[in-house]
């Protein structure tokens, strides 16, 4: 049975990871795909009557992966809009499209080039249209699109349209322009999308992200036809009722929502028009109701306070810097005692004697005579080796001691002499690197396990923020050129005064720290110590603490007394 569950787990966890790839496989593709489909309606929106600067906007705006598919998208909009016949306006923004397309294929990285080429094209063949009898007013609109593009590039370029924000608003308005220019029989398509999405908001709980949406729709619906201003206000209504009266709560928020739409319908001029709207917004509710309850979880806004989620996230981060700090420490003591428990071969010249014995002496006919019978004078010999291979490193044949002038195999001798101290010497030496290396691991181990505990105490006792204190301190280092990212002086339990400020990475020298610890102990009103340096990723963290009025100094001393006893 346990192993039948093993499998199973297994099993399970092999599907889950087959999932995750394919999904990363098909997440470039759904990219490029949602560019095109948010292109096409970016080129399709038409507002005031004459104005379409969304398609232009997004490909100035997206990013490289997802400009080329929105251009396209966009293209084929504007040449679908008017239903293949191309007008002048048309011709200037395929122009201004293409431009702008080729300005970031060629290497645009930034927003400006990119702008430059695809507005400047738009307003230059507008120009070029305009003295050849096109009317002033395709340059007045030109200019204008060229400008709203440019503002929607750089909004893009500073809130992605992926996450929520000012990026996914300004989407969204494009997809409720385009469809609200959209009328199939008596159904509105912009006025059904955005009461389903503004009542799905409303039911999730998101009254802030309901608000915004239902102004910056209403909005691109009003803007794409005046006709729907009358949609416009009573979703506004709607989205006011559902917001305040029951977030978050499925049935009362319908209700809620139903309700301000039919408030919003005595807005409705000629009255009589009321009842297309109301089929268009009941047609929204009915398909946000018949959403499975699991889509409609309430998630709420509401966050823990700056105050109170502070300590738990210090007290976290304190703990985990001490657990790693622990664990680093034990590490080094492993390797300690793992080392101080294998075996440690004390070679000695000796085993230069017996590895020459071993691979010459073993196989001669002379063995016994040498080894045995005349055994104390082949060892003294091979003992007088010794300083002549400490020497030069070689032996020579002249250079044998008498005692092994005997030999047969002088010339072999020498040689196996030779490569027996040289094996012996780098063996000795490789066993001499490795106790080094041990050691200056194990210390670098212990180095940064005792400055992750320190810093974990820091961490663990945020004392109490004094917010005028770290200001000075931030236009301090501002003053230097270098303005921190992060400058936090606290006090702790005990009165003493500490800052962290976080800059981007940077060298210091001793001088240039002690002088750091003075100016910013003048201006915090303390005597502080050199700052500790941390740098990780990019950047540097000073660490200032205040001097201690009394330090500990710890020692021990012994005498040696007559005899034999200390």
């Amino acid at each position: 049975m346990t192993e039948r569950m093993g499998l199973a787990a297994v099993g399970r966890q092999n599907r889950q990871r087959a999932a995750l790839a394919r999904r990363a496989e098909l997440r470039p593709a759904a990219r490029r795909l949602a560019a095109v489909a948010v292109g096409f309606a970016g080129g399709w929106a038409v507002v005031y009557g004459a104005l379409m600067p969304f398609g232009l906007g997004f490909v100035l705006g997206f990013a490289e992966d997802c400009f080329a598919p929105c251009a396209a998208g966009a293209a084929l909009g504007v040449l679908l809009h008017g239903f293949g016949a191309l007008s002048l306006r048309s011709v200037c923004m395929l122009c201004a499209l293409g431009a702008a397309v080729a300005a970031r294929w060629m290497g645009a990285r930034t927003l400006t080039p990119a702008a430059l080429a695809g507005c400047g094209t738009l307003v230059g063949v507008a120009l070029c249209f305009a003295f050849g009898g096109g009317g002033a007013e395709l340059v007045l609109y030109s200019a204008a699109d060229a400008l709203l593009a440019a503002a929607m590039g750089f909004c893009l370029r500073q809130f992605a349209p992926e996450k929520p924000g000012a990026g996914m608003l300004l989407v969204g308005a494009a997809a409720a322009a385009a469809l609200g220019s959209v009328q199939l029989w008596q159904l509105l398509p912009g006025v059904i999308v955005c009461a389903a999405l503004e009542l799905y908001l409303c039911s999730k709980g998101q009254a802030k992200a309901a608000l915004a949406a239902c102004a910056v729709l209403g909005a691109a619906l009003c803007a794409a036809d005046p006709a729907l201003s009358f949609a416009a206000s009573g979703l506004a209504c709607a989205t006011v009722a559902a917001a305040v009266l029951a977030p978050g709560r499925r049935m009362e928020t319908v209700a809620a929502y139903a309700g301000g739409c039919v408030t919003g319908a005595l807005c409705v001029q000629p009255p009589g028009s009321a009842f297309q709207y109301l089929l268009n917004v009941c047609i929204g509710i009915t398909a946000v109701a018949a959403m499975p309850a699991a889509w409609l979880v309430p998630e709420p806004e509401e966050k823990p306070q700056a105050g109170q989620a502070q300590p738990q996230q210090y007290s976290a981060a304190a703990t985990r810097l001490e657990q790693v700090s622990q664990s680093l420490a034990s590490l080094a003591e492993t390797v300690n005692d793992v080392y101080e428990t294998l075996p440690h071969r004390c070679e000695d010249f000796h085993w230069v004697i017996d590895n020459t014995h071993d691979t010459l002496c073993f196989n001669c006919g002379r063995r016994d005579t040498c080894w045995k019978q005349e055994y104390a004078a082949t060892l003294e010999g091979m003992e007088a080796l010794r300083p002549l291979l400490e020497s030069s490193g070689g032996l020579e044949t002249a250079q044998l001691p008498g005692q092994l002038s005997r030999c047969i195999h002088p010339a072999a001798l020498c040689a196996a002499a030779n490569r027996s101290f040289a094996l012996y010497r780098s063996r000795k030496e490789a066993r001499l690197h490795a106790e080094a290396m041990r050691t200056a691991l194990t210390e670098q181990y212990s180095a940064v396990a005792e400055a992750l505990g320190v810093l974990g105490e820091q961490l663990g006792r945020p004392g109490d923020p004094e917010p005028y204190k770290s200001g000075r301190v931030a236009d301090f280092f501002a003053q230097l050129g270098t303005p921190p990212q992060e400058c936090a002086v606290t006090l702790d339990d005990l009165g003493r005064t500490h800052a962290a400020v976080t800059l981007p990475r940077t060298r210091f020298s001793a001088q240039e720290l002690a002088a750091l610890a003075g100016e910013v102990g003048r201006i915090c009103r303390r005597t502080l110590e050199v700052p500790q340096v941390l740098s990780c990723k990019g950047m540097t963290t000073l660490l200032f603490s205040e001097k201690p009025v009394l330090r500990a100094v710890f020692g021990m001393a012994g005498a040696a007394a007559r005899g034999s006893i200390s």
